[in-house]
């Protein structure tokens, strides 16, 4: 079973993903960031992914020798934790 079938109906880990790289607006990303707030697994995958992502980020800056800007990754997380509505 891939990843995103182990996920439910209503989000997948596609939509996770989507909402880690920014590709979501408006109500679609409301909906995710409600959902993955009120739903530890989903919650994990999203910290997975942010994490990858920061982490990617980082090498990138590394790399090109320059500073990483660590809220901009995906300030909807730190809100999202916080327990901030959107």
């Amino acid at each position: 079973m891939t990843v995103a079938r182990q996920m439910n109906d209503d989000v997948t880990d596609y939509d996770i993903q989507a909402l880690v790289d920014g590709q979501l607006e408006g109500d679609e990303e409301k909906r995710i960031l409600r959902h993955i707030g009120k739903n530890s697994l989903h919650m994990r995958r999203y910290e997975e992914l942010a994490a990858q992502k920061k982490q990617l980020l980082m090498w990138w800056a590394e790399e090109n020798s320059i500073e990483p800007k660590d809220k901009e990754l995906d300030p909807r997380l730190y809100a999202v934790q916080s327990g901030e509505k959107h």
